[in-house]
């Protein structure tokens, strides 16, 4: 009989995400793509982003899911989109990605009632599905981004989510014990570490976008409730996290 460890370890990996290769850079386009109305949507979706906006997408923004071949590994959870309809000169809209769509087409969009309304009309006879063109664009957050733990995140299995991010999320790095380890998004958008032992009591988080700006979080609890504050928002006139801006997140791999 085969072991099944192997299989179980490929499984493993096969759902760790590496980040700098797969966040979208603002700008990144998708130009005639299909759009299909959504019935019986609801903000909560595969990113979990109902874990920190209780009450449904922040900021006024709609919400929508994105094709499962370019956000099946959360590559674009929390990220911001406008949405332009092909078919009608109805305005443009800007929605979170909220979840992805497992059966949709390439690059496709699955659009809830009220988003496919301003972009389509609600005329009698009107299609469920039509042709949009999409990109990402900033998020209407402020200028700091903040960290959540998940539900039972601690020192020994940390996993945290970045939100209120303007841009995309290219790496976050953790630094406990004087090492910078290198954290993997995982297909339900949440940040964790890969065989990184036990961690400090507090640890020191550098998050990055995908525009090269980093903030550091310092004195993280991984077992915290509360949301991390950026050092930066915490103190406006300090330095910003320069001296780990560049830090690549292969140099961060190379130190686990």
């Amino acid at each position: 009989m085969l072991s099944l460890l192997p299989i179980l370890t490929l499984l493993a990996v096969c759902s760790i995400v590496t980040a700098g290769d797969v966040a979208p850079n603002v700008g990144k386009s998708f130009p005639s793509v299909q759009g299909t109305f959504w019935n019986g949507a609801t903000f909560a979706g595969s990113c979990l982003l109902q874990d920190y906006y209780k009450s449904g997408a922040p900021n006024g923004l709609e919400y929508v899911a994105v094709a499962k071949d370019v956000n099946g590994n959360a590559e674009y959870c929390g990220a911001c989109i406008e949405i332009t309809p092909k078919t009608t000169k109805n305005t443009p809209v800007v929605a979170i990605v909220s979840s992805h769509c497992p059966d949709c087409p390439a690059g496709a969009l699955d659009i809830p009632k009220t988003l496919f309304n301003r972009l389509q009309g609600n005329a009698d006879g009107r299609p469920g599905t039509s042709m949009f063109s999409w990109k990402v664009v900033t998020c209407p957050f402020g200028k700091f981004p903040k960290i959540i733990n998940k539900d039972g995140s601690s020192k020994y299995s940390l996993s945290m989510k970045v939100v209120d991010s303007s841009y995309p999320v290219q790496s976050v790095v953790i630094i406990s014990g004087g090492k910078n380890l290198a954290a993997y998004k995982r297909d339900y958008n949440y940040w964790e570490l890969h065989n990184a032992g036990v961690l400090d009591d507090k640890v020191k988080v550098i998050v990055t976008w995908t525009n090269n700006q980093s903030f550091s979080f310092s004195n993280v609890d991984p077992s915290s409730k509360q949301a991390a504050i950026s050092d930066l928002e915490k103190n406006p006139n300090g330095r910003r996290a320069g001296a780990h801006k560049r830090k690549s997140f292969q140099q961060a791999r190379g130190q686990n």
